[in-house]
């Protein structure tokens, strides 16, 4: 079955729906040319055609009289965020994250990294952090690739430089944003994203 991406799905969630591993479904000889376009799995244009393979099903022979665990590949999935705050990390910082209604609490480590196991069909998570009375909403599978004017204007925004939207028109003020990046990682400033504007943002936001 061959599906058409909307806003808020990535690799990992269309192949849990399908009870898949995402590995099943990335890596399927009918996506070779959706793996050229989209380097990342996790990071999908809404409108982007995805092959989806129907289960195959197997058997395993075991003895009766024994207790065997079986594993489902790719559960749990992993969220991995790192938090700064003008440009410092906020390392051994205590975070409540509630996806989609299950709180896990933890501290980030020293390089202000959290990590954690959520589902892999998740849509939703609020983050809170001690010290700070603000709540950020993550919304999982959203992010567009960088190559789009949307996964350019969401990682700025995520990094800490507003576009003031992310609507896909990169106007003014996404310029400023991208432009204040620049100067702060001492770049060459352009009008518009160009390879090595890209290839950067990559780099400082991790995907």
């Amino acid at each position: 079955m061959t599906c058409t991406v909307q806003e808020g799905e990535c690799v990992l969630s269309l192949a849990a729906s399908a009870g898949l591993y995402w590995e099943t479904v990335w890596n399927h000889p009918e996506n070779s040319a959706l793996r050229a376009l989209r380097e990342r799995p996790n990071a999908l244009k809404a409108g982007d055609r995805l092959f989806v393979p129907d289960r195959a099903f197997r058997q395993e022979e075991r003895g009766v009289e024994a207790c065997h665990r079986f594993c489902a590949l790719g559960v749990p999935a992993r969220l991995r965020l790192r938090l700064r705050v003008r440009g410092q990390v906020l390392a051994s910082t205590d975070f409540i994250l509630t996806v989609d209604g299950h709180r896990i609490t933890g501290q980030t480590d020293d390089g202000g990294n959290l990590d954690v196991s959520i589902l892999p069909d998740a849509a939703e998570a609020k983050l809170r952090l001690r010290g700070d009375a603000g709540e950020y909403t993550l919304k999982l599978g959203w992010l567009d690739p960088v190559t789009e004017t949307k996964g350019i204007q969401a990682r700025l925004t995520n990094l800490g430089y507003s576009t003031r939207g992310i609507d896909g028109d990169f106007g003014k003020n996404s310029r400023s944003a991208m432009q204040t990046l620049q100067k702060d990682l001492k770049m060459a400033k352009t009008a518009l994203p160009d390879e090595v504007l890209r290839t950067r943002l990559v780099q400082e936001y991790g995907c």
